[in-house]
């Protein structure tokens, strides 16, 4: 009979050795850690939208039946596809879905890297990068943002030279700091010979009335100009279907065909592609919502100005804001907050030294936060 030892030698040593990814814990499991009812929790630690989704949704989940639930979804998520390419301005074949747009960098990183392969990534940013490199035995070659959270674009190309980096990823607006690319950016990285991810998580958030996600020159429209130019998205944040977990991406046919052929069979099942489905169908309620936050985004940069021993990196253009705690260890401010039923999020990351990140929640979430950091900081 083979040993626990025995069975673990078997297995990849790199994963064995890896960093996990540390996910943000759902309202249930933090009431039982923190002995609070979930009511009085204000969950400002994963940027979820305080506001949720468009009613449409619920009815939309209400409606699914015999013909839909105990049958397999749609491999090729067909209407949802179809209703995406539509508001984006592109044709149906530029358009992939998949569960969260997790699931659809983990397929690039399938169809791309073989292991030794290079990636260029610019921390501090979204961790799963990292994570999926680790897994996928990537080769990270990192370029640190500098102390603004400013991309060094002759670094990265020098780097993209250099190594022959197969992948430059850019989270934009970059989390955790909110900020966008500067202007030209994008433009010169995509005169590289490299694949360029543009992660736009956030985008519905730098621009009014969701003309970043669906206007006349959202970004997933370069592509047909830029086939080494992929644009991923997701309805967690600005649709508030993060449970539910649908992501959606852009790039040339050639590339899109592949990703749909190599990504799991059904991977957004029938209630996440309804959900989304009846989310394009009510964007300007979805957009009062999106208005709604930034409109508390502001507020909240004003007082946490009150706040002498916390400092906000301006120019946030997501729905978060981080913070620099000026006057005591960040990881215990976020404790303290803890234990009164606040969550932010803390990152033990180099580059992010005493900082914390605290997502846009409504007016009432707002206040709560600023009076516990008005005790506490």
């Amino acid at each position: 009979m083979m040993t626990t030892a025995a069975v673990e030698n078997l297995m990849r040593a790199e994963i064995v050795r890896m960093t996990p990814y540390i996910p943000i814990k759902p309202f249930p499991v933090l009431s039982a850690e923190l002995g609070i009812p979930i009511h009085r929790i204000v969950k400002l630690d994963a940027n979820e939208n305080p506001y949720g989704p468009s009613p449409l949704v619920y009815q939309a989940l209400a409606n699914l039946g015999n013909t839909e639930v105990p049958i397999y979804p749609d491999p090729g998520s067909t209407e949802l596809r179809q209703k995406l390419a539509e508001k984006l301005g592109v044709e149906m074949e530029m358009v992939v879905t998949g569960a969260g747009a997790d699931e659809l960098i983990e397929v690039l990183f399938k169809l791309f890297f073989s292991p030794g392969d290079v990636m260029i990534n610019c921390p501090p940013t979204f961790g799963m990068y990292t994570f999926l490199g680790q897994i996928y035995g990537v080769k990270e070659i990192v370029i640190e943002r500098d102390a603004n959270f400013q991309i060094d674009l002759d670094a990265v190309e020098a780097a993209v030279i250099q190594h022959r980096a197969k992948m430059v990823i850019l989270c934009a607006p970059n989390n955790p700091d909110g900020l966008y690319l500067t202007p030209g950016t994008l433009e010169r990285l995509l005169k590289l010979n490299t694949i360029v991810l543009l992660d736009e998580a956030y985008v519905a958030f730098t621009k009014p009335n969701l003309e970043a996600e669906f206007g006349t020159d959202n970004s997933t429209r370069l592509v047909a100009q830029h086939p080494n130019l992929v644009v991923l998205r997701t309805f967690s944040k600005w649709a508030g279907l993060a449970g539910l977990r649908v992501g959606y991406g852009a790039a040339t046919p050639e590339v899109a065909g592949y990703m749909m052929a190599i990504k799991q069979p059904y991977n957004i099942n029938v209630a996440a592609e309804a959900a989304a489905r009846a989310s394009l169908d009510d964007l300007p309620r979805l957009n009062t919502n999106v208005q709604k936050m930034l409109a508390e985004r502001e507020r909240m940069y004003a007082e946490l100005a009150q706040c002498s021993s916390l400092r906000a990196l301006p120019g946030s253009q997501a729905n978060f804001i981080l913070v620099e705690v000026l006057n005591q260890p960040a990881a215990h401010l976020k404790a303290e907050l803890a234990k009164r039923g606040i969550l932010v999020r803390y990152f033990a990351k180099k580059g992010l030294d005493n900082h914390f990140r605290i997502s846009v929640g409504t007016p009432e979430q707002t206040n709560q936060l600023v009076a516990a950091l008005k005790e506490l900081a």
